[in-house]
């Protein structure tokens, strides 16, 4: 039996010529590709959310951290604040005058002095130089007291390996953060690309496609 003719309306297929061709979606790079795109996409997505999530607590968790000791810096932070300042500039100036290698026990042992001497006050230049000063004397005269195990402590975590502080270790991890986060962005959108239609005429017949007009 012949199939039904078509109606003016639609177009016969010039493959066949017995079928009409009807709109229909298609995937533009085939449907191999297709799968590989829809890979990138769901992996990039949950990728993403994962990042994000990171990144936002990150974020969050800093911000709060950074506007507490910008807004009323406790003691500790302060001491600690002068402790680190106190070390590096008295390295810097040993190595200045030649020094191969800086005593950091006796720095830090000095610096421990100043701050004692200077706690409580406005902590200006002046304040600081006697505060050198009368440290230095003790220590000429014997009399220096040494630190204490929990201060070795303090002076052990605030200098480290000589590594960046924590403060720019955490800036550097919300910053590969963010690029990972803009990594899994482009794979998504390469993703979205691949799985993209597009609108053509299929017969109903035989299968042929043409583009749509």
């Amino acid at each position: 039996m012949s199939p039904p003719m078509a109606p003016q309306y639609q177009r016969t297929c010039e493959n066949c010529h017995r079928g009409v061709l009807t709109p229909k979606k298609i995937y533009r790079m085939g449907s191999g590709t297709a799968t590989v795109g829809r890979i990138f996409l769901i992996g990039s997505i949950i990728g993403a959310i994962a990042s994000a999530l990171l990144f936002f607590g990150m974020l969050v968790y800093n911000g709060g951290k950074w506007s507490s000791v910008a807004g009323s810096p406790s003691q500790e932070d302060i001491d600690n604040k002068f402790r680190r300042g106190c070390v590096d500039s008295a390295v810097q100036k040993f190595q200045q005058a030649g020094g191969t290698s800086a005593p950091l026990p006796a720095i830090e042992q000095l610096c421990e002095c100043s701050l004692a001497e200077i706690k409580g006050t406005d902590y200006s230049e002046t304040a600081v130089t006697a505060a050198a000063q009368a440290c230095l004397q003790q220590r000429r005269d014997g009399t220096l007291a040494p630190l204490t195990q929990d201060q070795q402590d303090i002076y052990g975590n605030l200098m480290g390996d000589s590594g960046p502080s924590s403060d720019a270790a955490e800036q550097a991890a919300v910053e590969r953060l963010a690029g990972v986060l803009g990594a899994f962005f482009g794979a998504g959108l390469i993703g979205w690309l691949l799985i993209l239609k597009k609108r053509v005429l299929q017969c109903v017949v035989c299968g042929a496609t043409v583009e749509a007009s």
